[in-house]
């Protein structure tokens, strides 16, 4: 604002200063961010979540005050280990072979996530065996008194499906 003051100068004489006066303000402000592993503010990196205060000038060149809250979420990496029988699935992905795999993906906090998969693909089996004997044979504890074809359903040693057809 413009200001008068009424003064008696050096030689003792009435005298008007007129002040014209510019008040520049300082200014203290709060913002709240968020990001994966790392949050930026003004060139500052953030690698955990909390309250941070930068002192900085404003527009006008005066002191600032900027309070940061942050938010800062993870990635994540792990590993599973997974087997199963002819074909192992895995977040909608089929492996049909034994070996190591690795998806990327979204972690429920929104941020990059790698899984790696350790995937054992056992295999079921088929076999065709012919015995023969002298009014019956024994398969895996069945007797069978009549020649022709006979399918059991058994689990081979890797614990999958396994059929076995006998002709006896």
């Amino acid at each position: 604002g413009s200001y008068t003051q009424e003064l008696e100068n050096i030689a003792g004489c009435d005298s008007t200063l007129t002040i014209i006066a510019t008040v520049l303000k300082s200014t203290e402000e709060t913002i709240e961010v968020s990001g994966c592993d790392v949050v930026t503010v003004n060139g500052v990196d953030y690698t955990a979540s909390g309250s941070y205060t930068q002192e900085l000038e404003n527009i006008a060149g005066c002191d600032s005050t900027l309070t940061i809250i942050a938010t800062v979420l993870k990635s994540t990496e792990e590993t599973i280990e997974v087997s199963g029988c002819d074909v192992v699935t895995v977040n909608g992905v089929d492996y049909t072979t034994s070996g190591s795999y690795t998806q990327e993906l979204e972690n429920i906090a929104g941020c990059d996530s790698t899984l790696t998969i350790i995937a054992t693909v056992l295999k079921s089996t088929e076999e065709t065996i012919e015995v023969s004997g002298c009014d019956a044979v024994t398969v895996n504890e069945t007797v069978y008194t009549e020649s022709g074809s006979y399918t059991q359903e058994l689990e081979n040693i890797a614990g999958c499906d396994s059929t076995l057809t006998i002709i006896a």
